[in-house]
Parts: C-alpha cells; structure tokens; sequence
C-alpha cells in the first residue's frame, strides 16, 4: 500500500477499499500451498461465531474453517504477509491517526457452497477491532466462481471478487459484510487491524458524566468500579521469568482482571523453598479472602499442585495448566542418569522424571476446577525421539494429564511458547470464565 493515497484516502471517506496487488504473485501462492498443506493436515477447525464462552459453531450463519497465525511463529511462506501488514498498520496511523496497535488473522477456507451471513467484525462488548482486511490467495478465479464478499454499503451493495493478491479493507464497525457461496474452495488471509480497548481513564470520565447529569444507572456503575476486581496468578516454568507470560499478562488485564505475574526462583531451589516464597508472594491475595484463580506454564502447574497440597487455600477459584509434567517427563529420567547434568539441572529439574519417587507421582489428583491445555508440536526432533508419542518436544501429550482434571485440550503449539498463542489464550479465558474450554478456536472471524 505504499504510496496509497487513494486506498487510504477512500478508506477515510467511504469506510472500504481495494488494493489488487498488495503481494506479489509468488508470495500469494506461497501462502495458498501453505494453506493448502495445513488442510491437508487437518489444522483447520469450523470458525465459531460469539466471543469467548459464547462462542460456538453455526454452519447456518458460517461455514468456514479457519486456523489461527501467530507471527510469533511466522512460517517461511508467510515472510513477506508479515512484514506488508506491519508496513500497511504503520501507514494507516501515519495517515488516518488511527491508533492501530497490532494485527491479528487466520487463514481461512469456505469450501464449496459456504457462506458467511451479514455481520459486523466488532463485538458489541469491545471497541478493539478497527480495520478488517481479507486477501484472497485463489488464482484463476472467474466470475461465475462464485465466493464474493459483499459490502452493504449506504447506497448498494458492493461485491468484491476473491482473485489472487488482492486486499479488501474496511472498517470493523460499520461496515456489514458477507461471504456468497463459491463454486470452488475460497482461501483467504483474513483478520483485524486492532487498537487499545477503551482505556480506564476514559471510562472514569463518562462514570462522572452520568453523575453530573443524574443518570439513573449512577449507583450500578459506582458498585461495578469499585468492586475489587478477581485476581489472577500465573506462574512461569524452569529457567523462565514472568517474562514469559508477559503477553498471556497483557491479554488478561484487558479483560477487567487483576492479575499478579510472579517471580520465583527455578532449577536449583528445591520445591519447599518455592512453596514458602509462593506463600510471601500470595499472603495479600489469600487474606484477602477474594477469589485466586491460576495460570500456569510447564513446571509452574507442578509448584503449585505441590503447594496446594501443602497448604489450604480456601479462597482458590480455577486453574489452567499450560503443557505441564503432571506426569513427569522423560528427559528428566536421562538427567538423573548422567551426574553432571543431575547435578547441574538441580532438584526440581531432575525431580520432574517419571518414576514411582518423581514429585509429580508423589503429588495427589487435582481437588479442583483444573483445565490443562497440552501441545503436539516439536522443535526438537531428538527431544520427541526420548518422549514416546505426540509431544510438546518436552512434555508428551499423555502425561500433560492428571487425575481430577476438569477439561483437557490438545493445541498445535510447542512447549517453550504455548502460552504466547492466541488460541490458547483465549481457551484460558474461556475456562477461567465458565470451567470449560470451546474445543474451537475461539473468535468471530473476519470474513
């Protein structure tokens, strides 16, 4: 979109427009046999219509399937989207002052005879999405192909065929909009332009506003306000720092909770000496008498299982757990084997193996409301070589699991960055809101 006056200036005026080359012909089949590839391996899930625990699937409204894209995890067929997004975002704010702060997207794939009925992209609880943007990777396409996305605009409708490297924007909140039924599989990058959520302080404002006016729902915003706001823990794996769920932190307080990230040493400290700092870092919390719900990552979920058999904690609320040992994990069993590196990784490292003595064996069920979400992607080939089955490249998928568990999820993500996902993300909020995880990818999609 470089030197897009035009696009951008239609975009101000009319709230849509077309770019029809926004990437290079071979960048857009990269991105189509990448698509391709994954569908073929089953990534993809039906998109579900509603937000978080009211999401769910209606192939009567939507029958796309989609898989989510984490540029975390950029693949080698998405190194130029990536970039021409960040490029596009920056020129929009330089341009429209937008505000736009990120891009979120998946692919998705209408096979033949699907549609998507008219909707809006912004939920009406969140003012986040700004720009909805869809590119179409479906060489060769004819008109009588079918597939067009169609505008309702003001005036008439406006429909938008789905050919190879062309890049439909238009406003989230204004902008009603659907998919016609394609004569052949339709494939799309399609996602949001995202901004800061309304802020606090503004909120404060229109709180005073309805006091200086009179308004009858003063008292009710009052006690919402001031209500102490639920609490979360999260707790990072071995040689991570809070760091590490800095993103997972993000998303979390953007969704009105207070959340408490804590730092605590791993390796070498023997788990009772975790147990007694976590007990430091969580005297507010639990004398408060509020509700404590956790997150955690890998070892983190072991920590806190051993602490809470250790100590009562009757204000506790639900927990997830992200790719934890419950069941210890092999790789310890070849650190104990070799001295050095027993002696090096330290007691917990070590303690985490799979043996009858092995912390987590000696750990009881879950006495809880506990969701585990585990992941079967490896970067690790010799890692995935010592643990049997599908795995995380640290932990398998089978002893991610534990007795007493509430819900039990199975997500393409690695053990190291599992958490910076957005669908696990969003699984977690979802499970901390209602015990349960959606079993979808979670989010109204752009069309």
């Amino acid at each position: 979109m470089s030197g897009g006056a035009g696009p951008v200036a239609d975009l101000a005026s009319h709230g849509w427009t077309v770019l029809p080359d926004f990437l290079p012909a071979d960048a857009i089949a990269a991105l189509r046999r990448e698509a391709e590839g994954w569908q073929t391996d089953g990534r993809f899930r039906p998109g579900g219509v509603g937000r978080a625990a009211a999401c769910g699937v209606r192939h009567e409204i939507r029958g796309d399937r989609i898989v989510w894209l984490d540029p975390e995890g950029a693949t080698p067929a998405q190194e130029r989207f990536w970039p021409s997004i960040e490029r596009l975002r920056l020129e929009l704010n330089r341009e429209l002052y937008l505000g736009l702060q990120s891009f979120e997207g998946h692919y998705a794939l209408y096979p033949p005879g699907a549609r998507y009925a008219a909707h809006l992209d912004r939920f009406e609880s969140s003012d986040e999405r700004a720009v909805s943007c869809s590119l179409y990777l479906n060489a060769g396409w004819a008109a009588g192909d079918g597939g067009h996305l169609r505008l309702h605009l003001p005036q008439s409708p406006v429909d938008i065929p789905p050919r190879a490297g062309t890049l439909a924007l238009f406003r989230s909140d204004t902008v009603r909009h659907e998919v016609l039924p394609a004569s052949r599989p339709r494939f799309s990058v399609t996602g949001w332009f995202r901004r800061r959520p309304l802020g606090r302080g503004l909120l404060s404002c229109l709180v005073a506003a309805l006091i200086l006016t009179g308004a009858a729902r003063t008292t009710r915003a009052e006690d919402r306000s001031s209500a102490a706001p639920e609490t979360i823990v999260l707790l990072h794996g071995l040689s991570r720092t809070p760091r590490s769920l800095r993103r997972l932190q993000s998303a979390l307080e953007s969704r009105g909770y207070r959340v408490l990230n804590v730092d605590y040493p791993t390796g070498r400290t023997p788990i009772d000496a975790i147990a007694k700092i976590l007990d430091e870092r969580l005297a507010v919390c639990r004398a408060s008498g509020a509700r404590i719900d956790f997150v955690t990552h890998s070892s983190g979920g072991i920590a806190l299982r051993y602490y809470l058999e250790t100590r009562p904690l009757p204000n506790l609320g639900r927990v997830v757990m992200l790719a934890p040992p419950n069941g210890g994990s092999e790789l310890a069993d070849v650190l104990r084997r070799i001295p050095l590196a027993r002696t090096i990784a330290g007691p917990v490292r070590t303690g985490l193996g799979t043996g009858p003595d092995s912390l987590p064996a000696r750990l009881g069920p879950a006495h809880f409301e506990l969701g585990v979400i585990a992941g079967n992607r490896s970067l690790n080939p010799l890692f995935s070589w010592i643990v049997p089955g599908p795995d995380d490249g640290m932990v398998s998928v089978e002893r991610a699991r534990v007795a007493g568990m509430t819900d039990f999820l199975v997500v393409p993500r690695t053990h190291s960055f599992i958490m910076r996902s957005r669908e696990v993300i969003a699984e977690t909020g979802t499970f901390l809101a209602t015990g349960r995880f959606d079993h979808t990818e979670s989010g109204h999609a752009a069309s």
